[in-house]
């Protein structure tokens, strides 16, 4: 449930998480492969792709303070 969730990044809210949900982008791996999507630029993609990597490490360490 947790990878299916993108509230932690910044600036991201339900609505706009509900925008990528709309877009078939279920999940961080989604998210990650996905080149372009409607609401996010290029510029904030790459960041948003950087703290989802880091939160996958936390996840593959049980770091639950990440969250």
């Amino acid at each position: 449930m947790l990878q299916n969730s993108f509230i932690f990044l910044s600036k991201l809210g339900p609505k706009k998480e509900q925008g990528l949900w709309n877009q078939g982008i279920l999940h961080w791996d989604d998210f990650l492969q996905k080149k372009n999507m409607r609401g996010i630029s290029t510029k904030v993609k790459g960041y948003y792709d950087t703290q989802i990597k880091h939160a996958k490490q936390a996840l593959f360490e049980s770091d639950m303070t990440y969250f």
